[in-house]
């Protein structure tokens, strides 16, 4: 087994924890603001109309899905949601508050610009309308979603991610559940950072969970953390043959020595 040095561990959790903050960072609607901002500044550089009019319509459709998915998700799904789970016993307080920290968040940004940068809003806005429809028809897709069963479903998980850390750890079983459903997508995704993150809350709640060690051991090796890896399957080893089996399949795929 490879020797772990603490500036080998020292170095995987800095790089873990600066993924971590990317992955973080680099969220779907994100992307979808760093497109739109991109195409504004494509639009000083083209001057020929038709080419400004798609630009100003992407860019509206942009900005819709962005921000609307921030405000719209929050307050006509998870809030509701959230209610009930809070009724249920289920649901800290603070659980529902936190469906609103996105909406004011957004909010607030969107009035700062509109305080600093008057001229922006003026004219990408009041005075666009191609800019205006991009934007509306992209906040009438975010309703269309909320009917779409498969759309739904990813918007439960997400929900799940808003507000797991608030749950009434009431049912042991259906918490764990959840953690590890959650962590389980997040793997099919290929978010294995995030993945480690929830399978570690698991791990909390039930440290002998043989499937919770198999989960961050795998997701370790598509990480890099070759000493956290190893570290799982030897947890695994000497409680769960099989799943070391599998865990050692994807270390050896990695080239690491056991």
């Amino acid at each position: 087994m490879k020797s772990i040095e603490s500036s080998d561990v020292w170095s995987a959790n800095e790089k873990h924890e600066l993924s971590y903050a990317l992955e973080r960072w680099m969220t779907r609607h994100t992307r979808l603001l760093i497109f739109a901002a991109l195409l504004i500044c494509l639009h000083n550089f083209v001057h020929v109309e038709w080419i400004q009019i798609v630009i100003e319509f992407l860019t509206g459709a942009l900005l819709g899905l962005a921000i609307g998915s921030q405000i719209i998700y929050p307050i006509i799904y998870f809030f509701p949601k959230a209610l009930v789970l809070k009724f249920k016993g289920q649901l800290k307080f603070i659980g529902v508050i936190r469906c609103f920290v996105a909406p004011v968040s957004w909010c607030l940004l969107l009035v700062m610009i509109g305080f600093f940068f008057p001229s922006i809003i003026e004219s990408w806005f009041f005075n666009s309308l191609t800019t205006r429809l991009g934007a509306n028809l992209a906040v009438f897709y975010l309703f269309f979603t909320l009917v779409d069963r498969k759309d739904r479903a990813e918007l439960n998980m997400q929900f799940e991610w808003y507000v797991v850390r608030y749950r009434m750890k009431l049912d042991f079983k259906h918490h764990l559940a959840t953690l590890y459903t959650l962590a389980e997508t997040c793997m099919k995704n290929k978010q294995y950072v995030r993945a480690i993150s929830i399978f570690k809350q698991a791990s909390d709640i039930d440290p002998g969970n043989n499937l919770v060690h198999l989960g961050l051991g795998l997701c370790y090796v598509y990480t890099n953390l070759d000493n956290e890896a190893v570290k799982e399957y030897d947890i695994l080893s000497r409680s769960d043959p099989d799943s070391a089996l599998t865990l050692l399949k994807a270390l050896k795929q990695k080239g690491i020595a056991i």
